[in-house]
């Protein structure tokens, strides 16, 4: 894998600084596959937990997600839990 990089682009940047965070690594330059790997993981982890899909959420609160959150942790279930990218 080619040595990772800071672009110059704010968003990129930040992203990369994100995965930097996530993995514990101090310096970009030091991510190797396993990092990326692992905060995409981590990432996968965060997006479907049932916090994120709205699962369990009062009736009276603002956000409300119906039927596809709970479509969504069923495909996960039956994902058995991870994802590959």
């Amino acid at each position: 894998m080619e040595r990772v990089r800071w672009t110059g682009h704010p968003f990129v940047d930040a992203g990369l600084s994100a995965i930097a965070a996530v993995t514990g690594v101090s310096d970009v330059k030091d991510l190797e596959a396993g990092h990326l790997e692992h905060a995409a993981a981590e990432l996968v982890r965060v997006l479907l937990s049932d916090q994120a899909l709205g699962i369990g959420v009062e009736a009276n609160s603002s956000i409300h997600l119906t039927g596809e959150g709970e479509r969504l942790k069923r495909k996960r279930r039956m994902s058995g839990g991870s994802f590959s990218f």
